[in-house]
């Protein structure tokens, strides 16, 4: 240490505020950070050694961070801070919990000419490679998340009336078994009358065929969640300020008895008609006719109570 330097008991208070970024703009979704703080020894003494003078800042320190949503599981994180003496900048990516980075520190010294032989005034690189764990979550890595976003305000429009498909059968056609007469509730809001046969095939048009045997451009409408990474991982999902988890198995669900509360990633969710706010229980739809339910607050049996 040096004499009058004193950084052996450093008190310090700092002040954090996370902003929610410019949504819409030329950068993907994104959010910030601002740090303000004041403190005494290492980040106030030493202002009168002559190779930290000039970056002396008298006790204050403060940085900013700005935290660019790269994807459903990544995030680029860029940052900057001066620590009372020093200019840091630095920059992490951070996947699915799998973080590396790179910074530049003490930007603000020259190069070391000669003479100068203290490494305190020399800028230095580093690297980081680290691992974020979260016990509770599928895969045990900590997913990177941008703050939460304000639900606007839902209009509903009723969904439009599902395209009539007319199927005719040729003469050569085996003939399909009857099938019991059911619905299936869509992420549009509708229930669309289909039938069952015997042997769990969806028969659809007059006569009757399996939905199968019509290739893949035949689709029900609307948008589901099945084929997403946020549903396949089992990740919380925010909404109205909530952490809701899946709760149950899949089943199917009247959508005479559930009404549209908003969007997550790009599929609707549901709540029951009645439900009061703040909600507890949502309905995701997974595939048509196969819902979801989650609950806020609920904790799969086994995974202890979060910290």
């Amino acid at each position: 240490a040096f004499d009058g330097f004193g950084t052996n008991t450093t008190l310090y208070a700092v002040a954090t505020a996370f902003l929610r970024g410019f949504d819409g703009g030329f950068l993907p979704e994104n959010d910030m950070t601002f740090s303000l703080g004041y403190g005494g020894g290492m980040f106030k003494d030493g202002g009168e050694l002559d190779f930290y003078a000039p970056g002396h800042a008298n006790g204050f320190f403060f940085g900013t961070a700005l935290h660019i949503g790269m994807g459903q599981r990544s995030q680029l994180t860029v940052m900057a801070e001066h620590n009372g003496f020093d200019v840091n900048l630095g920059a992490h990516y951070d996947w699915a919990g799998l973080r590396v980075g790179a910074q530049y520190l003490a930007g603000n010294h020259a190069w070391p000419s000669e003479g100068q032989t203290s490494e305190y005034e020399t800028p230095k690189f580093g690297l980081l490679a680290s691992v974020a764990i979260c016990p509770l979550e599928q895969g045990f890595r900590c997913k990177p998340r941008g703050m939460r976003r304000v639900e606007p305000d839902t209009v509903y429009i009723p969904p439009p009336p599902p395209d009539t498909v007319v199927i005719r059968l040729g003469a050569d056609r085996p003939a399909v078994p009857e099938g019991v007469e059911a619905s299936i509730c869509l992420s549009t809001g509708q229930n669309v009358p289909i039938r069952v046969s015997a042997a769990g095939d969806t028969l659809i048009g007059s006569p009757a065929v399996p939905l199968t045997s019509l290739g893949p451009g035949l689709e029900f409408a609307g948008s589901y969640a099945g084929t997403a990474f946020w549903y396949q991982d089992r990740e919380v999902v925010i909404f109205e300020g909530g952490d809701f988890r899946q709760s149950e198995d899949l089943f199917p669900i009247d959508c005479d008895q559930i009404l549209r509360v908003g969007v997550y990633q790009g599929v609707p969710i549901f709540a029951v008609i009645s439900a009061e706010r703040p909600l507890e229980v949502i309905f995701v739809p997974v595939r048509p006719g196969l819902w979801h339910r989650y609950e806020r607050g609920f904790q799969p049996a086994g995974a202890g109570t979060p910290e």
